[in-house]
């Protein structure tokens, strides 16, 4: 019984190789973690830069909506401008249809006839020679329709 007694102070050899699988562990464990903290500035770095861009962007963006927002009231504004414009000219092209007078080109013109007795209230009759024919018929026509011949 008294080797059973004995205290065994020395581990067994699967602890040796547990521990010695501990230290190897530790050891990769702060290499990793010492080349992470290495590379943690620089990310840091990064981040800050694209933090940065990121913002000036935003502000150039903002800077572009507001620019868009009032050249979009410049733009309507002077549409509307171009819609009264175009009505108003076009009431005064209709104004002018309306009070159209051509300017034929006469090359002779007279008046035949008496002068008119106190009785008559008719008007001298004229002859006329046009420069131009196409003048010419267009009065005849013109006279035609408005008397119905």
């Amino acid at each position: 019984m008294d080797s059973e007694t004995e205290i065994c102070t020395e581990p067994p050899p699967q602890q040796y190789q547990v521990q010695d699988l501990m230290q190897m562990l530790g050891l990769l464990l702060d290499q990793k973690l010492a080349s992470i903290q290495e590379s943690m500035p620089e990310i840091l770095q990064q981040v800050t830069n694209q933090t940065q861009r990121i913002t000036n962007a935003q502000q150039r963006i903002s800077t572009l909506e507001d620019e868009l927002d009032k050249t979009q009231k410049i733009l309507d504004t002077q549409q509307r401008e171009i819609t009264i414009l175009a009505d108003k000219v076009d009431l005064e092209n209709r104004i002018k249809g309306a009070n159209t007078q051509s300017n034929f080109l006469i090359e002779r013109f007279h008046r035949i006839g008496l002068p008119p007795t106190a009785d008559s209230n008719r008007p001298r009759q004229v002859v006329l020679k046009l420069l131009n024919y196409t003048d010419k018929m267009n009065i005849l026509s013109s006279y035609r329709k408005k008397n119905n011949l």
